[in-house]
C-alpha cells in the first residue's frame, strides 16, 4: 500500500511559564470527525526511534505551515490513551511568542500532527483505520479533529491552578455554566497556593467532593 500523508488534531493542551508545551498528539482507538482511527501500536517504531534520537527533530508548527516554525517536542510518550508529547515553544521567534500568549488566554487550544502512514485500511464507519505511521511535523492549530483528547493539567504561568482553564475542564465534564463558575470561585480560595502537581490533583479531588452545589 503507498504512503498515506494526513493530518490529524487533537483538543488541549497545557503550556508552562517556561515556555513549555504538553499535550496528547494523538489517542488511540477513537474516532474522529471523519471516522479515522489511530490504531494501538501505530506509533511504537517511530516513538522508539524518536526518543533514541535517530528520527531526526519533530518540528512545532502554526497552523501546519512550513514557514512557521514555532518550537520543537522533545520527549514522546505512550500510554494507554495516546502519545504525549513534550515540547518547547521558542519564545525567541515571534511567531512562538504570538502563539504562547494565544495558548495562555485560551484562545488557542489545540495541537494536530502531520503523518505519513504506511498501513493503513478502510473501516466499518466511513473512514480509515491506521495501523503504522511516523510523524512528520505537529503544529499548533485553532480547530480540533479528534473528541477524546483531554487537558493535561490546570496550573497557570505561576504553577498555581489556572482557574480559567478548570471552569473550561469542567464544562468540557458536562456541568453547567453556573456549577462550574460556582466551583472555580471556591477553587480560587482552597487551591491558589498550590504548586505540587500531584498535591494539586489531590486537592481539587477533595475540594469537588467537598463541595455542594446546593447550599
Amino acid at each position: 500500500m503507498n504512503n498515506l500523508e494526513i493530518n490529524k488534531s487533537i483538543t488541549d493542551l497545557e503550556i508552562s511559564q517556561d515556555g513549555e508545551i504538553k499535550a496528547y498528539l494523538t489517542t488511540f482507538e477513537n474516532a474522529d470527525v471523519v471516522n479515522d482511527v489511530i490504531k494501538v501500536g501505530a506509533l511504537d517504531k517511530y516513538i522508539d526511534a524518536f526518543n533514541k534520537g535517530t528520527a531526526g527533530v519533530l518540528r512545532m508548527l502554526f497552523q501546519h505551515e512550513r514557514s512557521e516554525i514555532i518550537g520543537q517536542w522533545d520527549k514522546l510518550e505512550i500510554d494507554s490513551k495516546g502519545v504525549l508529547g513534550t515540547g518547547t515553544i521558542f519564545e525567541e521567534v515571534s511567531r512562538g511568542k504570538d502563539v504562547k500568549s494565544l495558548l495562555k488566554r485560551g484562545v488557542l487550544n489545540s495541537v494536530s500532527i502531520g503523518f505519513r502512514a504506511s498501513k493503513y485500511e478502510d473501516n466499518d464507519i466511513g473512514g480509515r483505520d491506521f495501523y503504522e505511521i511516523e510523524l512528520i511535523e505537529t503544529s499548533v492549530v485553532d480547530t480540533p479533529a479528534n473528541p477524546e483528547a483531554v487537558i493535561v493539567s490546570v496550573k497557570s504561568e505561576d504553577g498555581s491552578v489556572n482557574v480559567r482553564m478548570l471552569e473550561k475542564v469542567l464544562r468540557d465534564a458536562g456541568l453547567s455554566i453556573k456549577e462550574s463558575k460556582t466551583i472555580v470561585s471556591v477553587a480560587k480560595k482552597e487551591l491558589k497556593n498550590v504548586r505540587d502537581e500531584h498535591t494539586l490533583e489531590t486537592s481539587l479531588v477533595e475540594t469537588l467532593n467537598n463541595f455542594n452545589l446546593n447550599k
